[in-house]
């Protein structure tokens, strides 16, 4: 479900949390069976499919609304969270500082109809900015992952 957590306003829209005035950042909110797939293995799908190094957005996107975060639930999501990122920091396989950030949730308010499933209403085999493919994607069982990410964006 998409939406929005960690601001200051209630009830935002997605035109004052795109402003980058509330606090709150652009989010999906994962409601998943345990049994099927544990959170620790979902942190490990988070991190590969986002870029931990930015600090201010994600790829094209730029600006505190589209920060990469991680916002858990109750003191187990929390140590899970902080492993999964203590041991991508010590793998040393990224060249800089993580900024995502691990907070406890708050109010997460569900965003417009239009931005959910939004994968789903715009899916393409690849991404083509001024006719330069940018990067392709494959679909897995957990949504959309990027591949051949280019270091340079749009």
């Amino acid at each position: 479900m998409s939406g929005y957590i960690g601001g200051r306003i209630a009830n935002p829209s997605y035109q004052q949390v795109s402003s980058g005035t509330t606090g709150h950042t652009e989010a999906v909110k994962i409601v998943f069976d345990s049994s099927i797939i544990s959170y620790p293995q979902l942190l490990s799908h988070f991190w590969v499919n986002i870029d931990p190094l930015d600090g201010d957005g994600q790829f094209c996107d730029r600006g505190s609304q589209y920060r990469s975060e991680i916002f858990y639930l109750n003191p187990s999501q929390q140590l899970a969270a902080q492993q999964s990122l203590n041991e991508l920091v010590a793998s040393a396989e990224l060249p800089g500082k993580i900024q995502t950030a691990i907070t406890a949730a708050n109010e997460f308010y569900i965003a417009e109809e239009y931005h959910q499933d939004y994968y789903k209403k715009i899916l393409h085999a690849t991404i083509i900015t001024a006719g330069v493919v940018d990067a392709t994607i494959v679909l897995n069982n957990y949504g959309v992952r990027l591949i051949n990410w280019p270091l340079r964006c749009c």
